[in-house]
């Protein structure tokens, strides 16, 4: 809410979303904590050697959906506002979720809520505990280096590439075929044969080839321009409509487990 503070009109709502599967759990009290006047007190200087500034923020609509949701409005509704019947896959650090969407709305029976990137990142993590000594890294440390692709480790500049393209295909192998098997079916596919593929997951041209290499031949698979935003995009579309097109008041906000990103209109 501080990152949008300057650039909206108050009162301002806001959409944020959950993974389907702790939506029912955490959506009452997201409202809860988000429905209310905030006052924020913050200090962005240096061992306290400014002033500390205090904003106040008025928050008078909220609205929590399905992460997944979030991502089909945006693909809807915003870029690059796509009819018809198509199926979404997110993959983020924390989960992956995959959805059947039509004209007239979602198929509930083609969500699957499952394992993140992260999986992938541990089974990394395993690897090189075999083989060096990790001090005291967490994963989202190793994560960022199996973005890059390298990591220094006593010294040394290991070279994560091939790693990373055996961890992401088991990854794949073990957790998100095995769980598409039943929303990629010959039913579903009678309504729809394209595929919307978003994430911050999906720069990793090692997960895109493990899609391609199994749908491809009978899909038409796309991976959307800065995936990683979609979802907030797509929250903030949903402000819109439940603001009364309300531009500058409406915020999306994407809490991720890596990443938190904000979304708003202050351009318009």
């Amino acid at each position: 809410m501080l990152l949008v503070e300057n650039q909206v009109e108050q009162p301002i709502t806001i959409t944020t979303g959950f993974p389907y599967s702790t939506y029912y759990i955490y959506k009452d009290k997201a409202i809860e904590f988000f429905q209310r006047t905030h006052m924020l007190d913050y200090d962005i200087s240096t061992h306290n050697a400014g002033s500390k500034k205090r904003v106040i923020l008025e928050v008078q609509k909220v609205e929590v959906i399905p992460e997944i949701v979030g991502c089909t409005i945006g693909i809807r509704k915003g870029e690059p506002q796509v009819s018809g019947n198509f199926f979404v896959f997110s993959c983020g650090f924390g989960t992956f979720e995959s959805i059947l969407s039509t004209d007239s709305g979602i198929i509930e029976q083609t969500m699957i809520s499952t394992h993140g990137i992260r999986y992938a990142v541990n089974l990394m993590i395993n690897e090189l505990k075999s083989k060096y000594y990790l001090e005291l890294r967490n994963t989202h440390q190793i994560d960022e280096a199996f973005k890059r692709g390298y990591i220094f480790l006593n010294r040394q500049n290991i070279d994560l590439r091939e790693i990373r393209k055996s961890v992401i295909q088991t990854y794949y192998q073990e957790v998100i075929s095995p769980n598409l098997r039943s929303v990629i079916n010959d039913s579903n596919l009678v309504k729809a044969n394209r595929i919307y593929m978003c994430g911050g997951a999906m720069y990793y041209e090692e997960l895109i080839d493990c899609f391609k290499e199994e749908f491809g031949k009978f899909t038409e698979i796309t991976v959307l321009d800065n995936p990683e935003t979609l979802a907030s995009r797509g929250y903030a579309i949903n402000s819109l409509r439940v603001g009364h097109g309300k531009f500058k008041s409406s915020v999306g906000i994407d809490i991720g487990n890596a990443t938190t990103v904000v979304a708003n209109f202050s351009g318009e």
